[in-house]
């Protein structure tokens, strides 16, 4: 508790802007998920839900990350709940079977890395759309070039000419 406040504090204060991303999505996401491999180690029976909460911070990643960076925390969390899950059955064998920790490691390791791969594909597809924006930005400029030029004689035409002159007005009353 000590620590998110800590946390919001500093986030508060402005510390993140002084990092390339202001938004510190990464150290968010694995702060989130140490925090659900800690709330999986304490609720005993009713730990499931804190799978969901590994896979709702990892879909969060899909939107602000590359899939580089999605990869990373994946594992990040893979091996954390791999960590806990060959640990609770050693520590309270009564309270974390471990057959039920297996079962719940191979969703882990099915579920997660799924996330990964749409990440990877989300991060193909900005990248695309990105090209395919600038792409069409300078088919865009071009076009209003050749909109505004005479094409025998390369001379502003009558709208073009229109404009500029509005334009010099209105810089000349400034």
């Amino acid at each position: 508790m000590a620590l998110t406040l800590w946390v919001l504090l500093g986030l508060s204060l402005g510390f993140g802007l002084r990092w390339r991303d202001p938004t510190l999505t990464v150290p968010q996401i694995a702060y989130s998920s140490v925090s659900a491999v800690a709330c999986y180690a304490a609720v005993g029976p009713m730990r499931g839900p804190s799978l969901a909460m590994a896979c709702l911070a990892l879909v969060f990643s899909i939107f602000a990350l590359s899939a580089r960076q999605v990869r990373w925390l994946t594992a990040f969390v893979v091996s954390l709940y791999g960590l806990a899950m060959a640990l609770l059955p050693h520590w309270q064998p009564s309270r974390y079977p471990a057959g039920e920790e297996l079962a719940n490691f191979i969703i882990v390791l099915t579920v997660l890395p799924a996330f990964a791969l749409l990440a990877g594909r989300q991060s193909t597809l900005r990248a695309q759309l990105s090209q395919q924006k600038s792409e069409l930005q300078r088919a865009l400029a071009r076009l209003d070039e050749q909109a505004g030029q005479d094409e025998l004689t390369g001379l502003m035409n009558r709208r073009r000419a229109r404009q500029s002159a509005h334009q010099s007005f209105r810089m000349q009353f400034r």
